[in-house]
């Protein structure tokens, strides 16, 4: 089963929390057919036990099996991404290192970024997962994102939740100066990254999240006290 298999269906192109249920669903119906096939298997083998030379005994690992921590695990508790025209007001100039750090981007990344704003969904989930899967390699241009698109709520956001997936410990400083993002929304989701993290250094700044004006931003604070 590719990763096609897997992404396809229509969970809304925007959530990829939705996406990481569809994924654990999927991985459950392929470790039952796998089952079943184990099951199957001594009806072929010769009477002394012995698998056939060639057969392996087990499956190769999927892609996030691979790595530390649970891509699934991580995608199940996101709240849908921002549309672009949400929160204009949340943006803005971007700063002369900001700058400078956009332009010492990976030309990879910086058009990874970009393509996540394509207009065709699929295109744009394509993009993210790209970099979803790079996880720890991803980490130096995540945080050069974070800045360089200062002016963009959707890339900005994108920016601060794929740290969260990342599994990096060098996300969390980053991840702690977007608690003082002017969105609200980018403020929750970076609760939520330093929660996927599990990073107790942040616990004492994430407590001054607690009494946000938004009430998402507090909830997502809560809950990340409660689970660090």
């Amino acid at each position: 089963m590719g990763l096609d298999d897997l992404f396809s269906g229509d969970p809304g192109p925007d959530d990829h929390r939705a996406k990481g249920k569809m994924c654990a669903t999927s991985l459950e119906a392929s470790e039952d057919a796998s089952t079943n096939r184990q099951a199957q298997l001594p009806l072929c083998l010769p009477m002394d036990g012995e698998a056939p030379s060639g057969l392996p005994s087990e499956p190769p690992p999927l892609p996030w099996e691979e790595t530390s921590g649970s891509l699934v695990d991580l995608m199940t508790h996101r709240v849908p991404r921002p549309n672009s025209s949400e929160e204009e007001s949340a943006s803005r100039p971007r700063t002369a290192s900001e700058l400078a750090d956009g332009a010492s981007m990976s030309p990879r990344y910086r058009d990874l970024f970009n393509a996540m704003k394509d207009p065709d969904p699929l295109r744009a989930d394509e993009a993210f997962d790209a970099v979803l899967f790079d996880r720890n390699q991803a980490v130096p241009d995540l945080i050069r994102a974070y800045g360089f698109f200062a002016d963009d709520l959707l890339l900005r956001y994108n920016a601060v939740q794929l740290l969260g997936f990342s599994g990096s410990p060098k996300a969390v400083r980053i991840l702690i100066q977007a608690l003082d993002d002017p969105a609200p929304t980018i403020r929750a989701e970076a609760c939520r990254s330093l929660e996927d993290l599990k990073a107790k250094g942040a616990r004492e700044v994430l407590r001054t999240r607690l009494g946000d004006v938004s009430p998402e931003v507090r909830q997502a604070a809560k809950e990340a006290l409660a689970r660090i």
